[in-house]
């Protein structure tokens, strides 16, 4: 972190500006920072367009040479298909090694389907440093559009890059997330939660308590999402069975909880 802070600092006094990036302002949610990290300037931007009707997921993590710090992790959506709804994520500059001429940082940006984590977008990007760089900021915006289909995947419908008038690095990313309609629960993936489902469990359990490997998607058996299967899971399952058998209309966190 130390390094960080130099190369803050020499940023600095080498331009003696703001280190607010002046580009054209947007209409953006800000995201909030996570609780263990700090901003040194904020010549760095990610703006998440949200295309359609949409429940996303983000994490932005950011790797240096002291190991990889956690900078963003939010649920993102928007309610309308008619209008787009826009995050705002801003970052500090990545460190600028003088000697290399190559940066010693950077960030990862995750961007996944709410429901369907298997459905994600992955990048690695570099905030540069004006001091350094003939910038003056980095701006990422990526633009999604989410939609239903058979099996998870994204396409990458286009992509631009170009440095505007008042000096900013401006990268765009057009993605498409295809996502499946998961139902939570449904195991065995045969549209339905029914005991077959909490056998399916306790199968996947014994075998990895064996120190066999499963076929299945353990995301898919892992009710209480604790990272782990476990019998609980299996009990989950059959809780939520016997209320939909009632005429209940059961709530996974309700039974969770």
């Amino acid at each position: 972190m130390k390094k960080i802070l130099f190369s803050a600092l020499l940023s600095f006094a080498v331009l003696i500006q703001n280190v607010t990036i002046e580009s054209t302002a947007l209409e953006a949610i800000s995201v909030p920072l996570e609780d263990a990290v700090m901003l040194l300037d904020t010549y760095g931007r990610i703006y998440v367009h949200i295309q359609n009707e949409s429940s996303l997921h983000i994490t932005v993590d950011k790797t240096e040479p002291e190991g990889i710090f956690r900078y963003y992790d939010a649920d993102i959506f928007n309610e309308s298909s008619d209008t787009e709804k826009t995050y705002l994520l801003e970052l500090s500059c990545c460190e600028y090694l003088v000697d290399s001429g190559e940066y010693a940082s950077q960030y990862t940006v995750n961007i996944e389907a709410a429901d369907d984590r298997k459905s994600m977008y992955n990048q690695n990007i570099v905030i540069k440093d004006p001091g350094f760089e003939n910038v003056s900021g980095t701006e990422y915006h990526f633009y999604i559009t989410t939609e239903l289909s058979d099996h998870s995947d994204y396409n990458i419908i286009g992509a631009n890059e170009y440095t505007t008038d008042e000096g900013v690095l401006l990268c765009e990313q057009y993605i498409k997330l295809l996502y499946k309609d998961i139902l939570k629960g449904d195991v065995n993936e045969d549209g339905v939660v029914g005991i077959s489902d909490a056998s399916f469990v306790l199968s996947c359990y014994a075998s990895l308590s064996s120190g066999l490997e499963i076929e299945s998607d353990p995301d898919l058996a892992d009710i209480d999402g604790d990272g782990k299967i476990q019998i609980s899971d299996a009990g989950y399952i059959l809780k939520y069975y016997a209320l939909s058998a009632t005429g209940i209309e059961p709530v996974w966190e309700d039974i969770i909880s």
